[in-house]
């Protein structure tokens, strides 16, 4: 109870650091390890939330410790996935996939799927990052599969990476995949998964315009992707804003400045609606955006 108020508004700093503080001094006196573990994977989570990383490190460092005395290792594929997406956020993107590596081993283990699924996820993005292509397809190939056999919402941020490799390799068939992926994506409920999937799909989509030598467009796209998120009051997951800034970085360094703007504000300005179809612009036809 104290947890689940302390996310009610984890941005009030103060008293979300209280509710959670009570909430590991009440799991202590259990003197359950297990119960302590998770108590430090909430608050953690909780810091995150609040903007607080170096705290969310240390509370999430303390619970894997727990966890590992209490030989949880559901709640250790966790806490390790949760210190691997922290040292993502500071862009230590060895360290990163060092912890990322653990909670998937750890993951294994417990059997948790989803876990694995986010780690695998990771895992893949930093290999694209990279340039292992082959790394990337395995581990996209993997999440992709379980992602769409557990039916998970984040299955198209999925597709979108694996489309990424495949035309990386020169297979630009995937395109048709994707953009079947986008329309699935934009005829559901506006729940939170939704806006930040056609977000991601939307950068992946502009990566694929700087290829095609349209670096206006890709601008477009990412100024869309960003009013997206803003506009829903969601977040592109670590691995997916380290691929969103190196896309702006490129389409930035290919342009004018007065040209970058007036295409990324023109993004800014676009509907969902708007967005897709300019990532899906057929560029031998009249251009869409």
């Amino acid at each position: 109870a104290l947890v689940s108020s302390a996310f009610i508004n984890p941005t009030d700093t103060n008293r979300a650091q209280t509710l959670t503080a009570e909430a590991i001094a009440v799991a202590r006196e259990t003197e359950d390890p297990g119960v302590i573990a998770q108590a430090f994977l909430n608050a953690g989570r909780i810091a995150l939330v609040s903007g607080n990383a170096t705290i969310a490190k240390e509370l999430f460092e303390e619970g894997l410790m727990h966890a590992r005395k209490a030989g949880k290792e559901r709640l250790q594929a966790l806490l390790h996935k949760q210190l691997g997406l922290v040292a993502l956020a500071d862009k230590d993107e060895a360290l990163a996939a060092s912890r990322l590596k653990d909670a998937l081993a750890a993951g294994r283990v417990a059997g948790d799927h989803m876990a694995m699924m986010q780690a695998i996820y990771t895992l893949g993005g930093l290999a694209l990052l990279r340039g292992d292509l082959e790394e990337a397809r395995a581990l996209l190939s993997e999440a992709l599969q379980g992602s769409n056999e557990l039916k998970a919402p984040r299955a198209m941020s999925h597709a979108s990476e694996m489309a990424r490799v495949r035309i990386a390799e020169g297979d630009w068939t995937a395109l048709s995949a994707l953009s079947a992926s986008l329309r699935t994506y934009q005829g559901l409920q506006p729940e939170a998964c939704v806006p930040v999937c056609i977000a991601h799909s939307l950068e992946a989509f502009a990566r694929l315009a700087l290829l095609q030598g349209q670096p206006a467009r890709a601008a477009r796209l990412l100024g869309a992707s960003e009013a997206l998120c803003q506009s829903a009051n969601v977040s592109l997951l670590p691995i997916e804003q380290i691929l969103y800034e190196r896309t702006l970085l490129s389409t930035r360094a290919s342009l004018v400045e007065s040209a970058f703007n007036s295409a990324w504000w023109d993004g800014q300005e676009m509907t969902q609606d708007t967005a897709i179809e300019c990532a899906e612009e057929d560029t031998s036809s009249t251009p869409v955006c």
